[in-house]
């Protein structure tokens, strides 16, 4: 895994570098049922989904963690940091609470861990977004199909939302963007820092993985 720093290291492109530092989240619960397996276990490229998602926010952020369920340890988590996410089956809303709880910093770039291809550029770019309004809450990765609060930043004060949500018994990711302050990092704004469009990528099936390696 690459050294990880501030979200101004490894960013030789020109205006993209930034000095504040900030805390990566990886969601790792494992319990997509549509693959028929535990994600965290499937191999792209010879490589685990983890470690590919591990080592893009590591390019990006200062401190590292890996988000799982205490029913569903980790053996290895590629370097990073574990955060036990301790509301069972609660899906990716639950993980989002414990991550955000447990980050070091305000600025809190959160990626799920079924994305292979996210670029550190794109990552740094929502990061940066964030960082220059103090008025929002989170910006998140705009895609067709709407955004995705899966790829997105967030300020750690989002923690108190998303416990509360799942308090009433919401489990829907996109429910968060419904009760924040948040931007949308569109895709003409961040396609030319990942013109194969990569980063929005994620895999849900073995169809799913299939297609990404025939891309590859």
């Amino acid at each position: 895994m690459p050294e990880r720093g501030n979200i101004e290291d490894d960013a030789p492109d020109e205006g993209l570098g930034m000095t504040t530092t900030a805390s990566g989240i990886v969601l790792a619960g494992g319990a997509g049922r549509r693959m028929g397996r535990d994600k965290r276990a499937v191999e792209v490229g010879r490589r685990p989904l983890l470690a590919l998602a591990v080592e893009a926010v590591a390019a990006v952020c200062a401190d590292v963690a890996v988000v799982t369920g205490a029913t569903r340890p980790l053996a290895d988590t590629h370097g990073a940091r574990t955060v036990l996410d301790r509301r069972a089956d609660a899906g990716p809303l639950a993980g989002l609470e414990a991550g955000l709880a447990d980050a070091r910093h305000d600025l809190v770039l959160v990626l799920a861990g079924d994305h292979p291809g996210a670029g550190p550029r794109v990552l740094r770019e929502l990061l940066r977004r964030l960082s220059v309004d103090e008025a929002l809450d989170g910006v998140a990765l705009g895609t067709e199909r709407g955004p995705q609060p899966l790829v997105a930043a967030y300020r750690r004060r989002v923690h108190t939302i998303t416990g509360d949500l799942l308090d009433t018994g919401e489990r829907r990711a996109r429910a968060l963007l419904d009760h924040l302050e948040f931007a949308v990092l569109e895709p003409a704004d961040w396609h030319g820092l990942d013109p194969s469009g990569a980063t929005a990528v994620d895999l849900d099936t073995p169809a799913d993985v299939a297609a990404w390696e025939a891309r590859r």
